[in-house]
């Protein structure tokens, strides 16, 4: 039998630096030490420039309700995966690797985390994420011309040492970056590889409540159509994890929904914690793919990245299966997590980690043409 527990490390939303099973993940340890695009489309016709901008604002959820896809197909209604487990019918298709080679000083438990995705200025996508060696983060940037090929991974400047990033670009061109473990911090940047500005503690797990009160990590950051901000954050109470929400009309100042939007479900894929939130707004309705802890067969168990939605803007999430299903062997058997997704003109894109069995965990890339309901 495989031994899952030298890669999930007993509810770990990161990696762990215990191969033993039962060991405590640095998340959980100490809450300190961790937690479209705008186009340059220069018309001469500013008009035209407004127009095309307003457009693209690709973290703008206007933006997301106005960008549909050339062709699309419908929802897979019913449709399962290969564990017999109820799929969300979203047809993801699997495109490999980030990142095809390995970095030489990788070792067991490894990796790269917590991907963010944004457009690019000039064309294409930016992806942000945590890479993690020798137990410590820092956070990297990697641009992509057409969400497959990927440049060689650059570190942030002023940022090194953080992780868990969400990342937003604004329609000026500033890059605004959320990040931590413990707490929630923030930073800009106008090249979107330097980062200044920073401020540190904007929100704290004893601001956040209960669920959250041994650690907060992973936040996700939106807007909404009046420009306001939407937190997801994943919180550590000692025992699980769950996701709650809040708002803030600046991306600063943050005040928090009392208790979490969404919890484990007792039983499925999800059976022992959800985390590592990801919104997007499609046709007035929450779309929210997440990770999900599953120790039903196995403990520790696999995480799998599944959808949740809401009509209710974010006050009540109806499951609706697995996204992206461990595969039979290769770099996202032994588990699925951390999704980033934009929409494209082509459909959708996502990026993932996956924890294949040598214990490394990778960034991948999905796609789908799925229609939005």
């Amino acid at each position: 039998m495989r031994a899952l527990f030298v890669v999930t490390c007993a509810l770990s939303l990161g990696a762990c630096t215990s191969d033993e099973p039962g060991a405590m993940p640095e998340d959980m340890r100490s809450p300190g030490q961790d937690m479209a695009t705008l186009l340059d489309m220069r018309a001469e016709d500013m008009r035209a420039e407004d127009m095309l901008a307003e457009d693209m604002r690709a973290e703008d959820m206007r933006a997301e309700d106005m960008r549909q896809p050339v062709a699309c197909t419908p929802l897979a209604a019913g449709a399962m995966t290969r564990e017999g487990q109820q799929a969300d019918g979203w047809s993801w298709q699997k495109q490999g690797r980030v990142f095809e080679l390995d970095e030489p000083d990788v070792a067991n438990g490894e990796g790269d985390f917590a991907p963010s995705l944004i457009f690019e200025a000039g064309g294409g996508y930016r992806l942000y994420f945590a890479r993690r060696r020798a137990g410590a983060f820092s956070l990297y940037t990697t641009t992509s011309p057409d969400g497959i090929t990927w440049s060689q991974a650059q570190p942030l400047e002023g940022l090194q040492g953080d992780t868990y990033p969400a990342a937003l670009r604004m329609p000026d061109g500033l890059v605004r970056i959320w990040f931590g473990s413990g707490s929630l911090d923030y930073a800009e940047s106008l090249d979107g590889v330097s980062f200044t500005g920073r401020q540190q503690g904007l929100l704290r797990p004893s601001q956040v409540g209960g669920f959250a009160s041994i650690s907060m990590i992973y936040p996700e950051v939106r807007q909404d159509t009046q420009g306001a901000y939407r937190l997801f954050i994943t919180g550590f109470d000692g025992e699980t994890f769950r996701i709650g929400a809040g708002t803030s009309p600046d991306g600063l100042d943050w005040s928090m929904r009392q208790g979490f939007v969404m919890e484990r479900d007792g039983e499925g894929f999800d059976s022992t914690s959800v985390g590592q939130p990801e919104l997007h707004r499609i046709n007035d309705i929450d779309h929210l793919w997440y990770g999900g802890y599953d120790t039903t067969n196995t403990n520790p168990g696999p995480w799998r990245i599944g959808l949740a939605t809401s009509t209710d803007g974010g006050l009540t999430f109806e499951r609706k299966g697995v996204s992206i299903a461990l595969a039979g062997d290769g770099d996202d058997a032994w588990s699925t997590r951390d999704p980033a997704l934009l929409r494209t003109a082509e459909g959708w894109l996502m990026v993932y980690v996956g924890l294949a069995p040598d214990m490394r965990y990778r960034l991948l890339v999905a796609t789908s043409t799925t229609c939005a309901p």
